[in-house]
């Protein structure tokens, strides 16, 4: 009996011969639930000219405004494709500007 964690899946998971969407957050299929057809073990890789989308990894072509997989919008895939730069570290210690003289 082996004791490791199963592998998990990063999202539901789209059978190639039936269409439906596989869910199992503890393990990942080898075998479709609906139809038995065998499930592909590493997902396809981008075709060129074409972007995969940040959330459910779909490719899609590079003119698309909205991904065909989830329903991601441009701005989703520009978030993601933004490099992430810290912000300035806030100080919560800081005095308070002084005010205006009072006559």
């Amino acid at each position: 009996m082996c004791f490791r964690p199963p592998e998990t899946t990063t999202g539901p998971q789209l059978c190639p011969e039936c269409g439906k969407k596989i869910v199992s957050p503890n393990f990942k299929p080898v075998v479709c639930p609906f139809c038995k057809a065998k499930l592909p073990t590493e997902p396809p890789a981008a075709a060129p000219g074409a972007m995969v989308c940040p959330k459910c990894g779909k490719s899609n072509p590079m003119t698309a405004k909205v991904c065909s997989g989830c329903g991601a919008t441009e701005a989703d895939f520009m978030e993601a494709a933004a490099p992430k730069m810290p912000g300035a570290p806030k100080m919560p210690g800081a005095p308070k500007p002084p005010s205006a003289p009072s006559l």
